[in-house]
């Protein structure tokens, strides 16, 4: 599936398809996600994606909850999800914009916990940071770096050494002075029962 510059209405139905798409298939499959654009919270530290043509103001209601959307897509059996999202839920976008909540003006930490198992998220930054983008490469920083990373190994490598080698590459260059970015680590969230198990996970088995 393939949205570009999509409103709540097609990310919810494409959603709902690739929940059922999960569903349907046989145990060991493996999915992928990529989701870029913005994120923000509500008063209750609550994360959501936001689609097209949404303002904070109206995020509760037309806003993606991104526990709903963890909820939908976590895999059943031995199938396995990963997620990669290069968005922020600080109140901050990727340009610098912020989308804070009108009423509270302030800057929270949301919560962004997965629960669902097999769930793996790669996340562009910390909850308190930014996402920037990499106006040098016309991409996000974490995509740039991502699709780099994929691209030169081809796939072949386990998660860790994928992990691993972006988290350095875009905590390097934000902190590269010539570059005039912000401090930006990329995170990892998981549910605790794949602790010892996903460093392990070939992105191309």
């Amino acid at each position: 599936y393939y949205i570009e510059d999509a409103n709540a209405t097609y990310i919810k139905i494409y959603i709902d398809s690739f929940s059922k798409l999960i569903r349907s298939r046989e145990d060991n499959s493996e999915f992928f996600v990529y989701y870029s654009g913005h994120g923000t919270h509500n008063e209750a530290n609550e994360a959501f994606l936001v689609p097209v043509g949404v303002t904070s103001d109206y995020i509760e209601q037309f806003g993606i909850k991104l526990s709903d959307f963890y909820s939908q897509i976590s895999p059943d059996g031995n199938k396995k999800v990963v997620v990669f999202i290069d968005a922020c839920f600080s109140g901050g976008g990727k340009t610098g914009q912020l989308l804070i909540n009108a009423k509270t003006g302030l800057r929270r930490v949301p919560n962004t916990s997965v629960s669902g198992k097999n769930l793996f998220v790669f996340a562009a930054s910390s909850e308190k940071q930014i996402s920037q983008e990499y106006f040098e490469k016309h991409h996000g920083l974490f995509t740039y770096f991502l699709l780099k990373t994929l691209r030169e190994t081809k796939g072949e490598l386990t998660f860790k050494q994928l992990t691993d080698r972006v988290i350095s590459d875009v905590t390097t260059t934000a902190l590269n002075p010539q570059n005039n970015l912000k401090e930006q680590t990329p995170t990892i969230n998981i549910n605790p029962a794949i602790q010892n198990e996903w460093q392990n996970w070939k992105v191309n088995p």
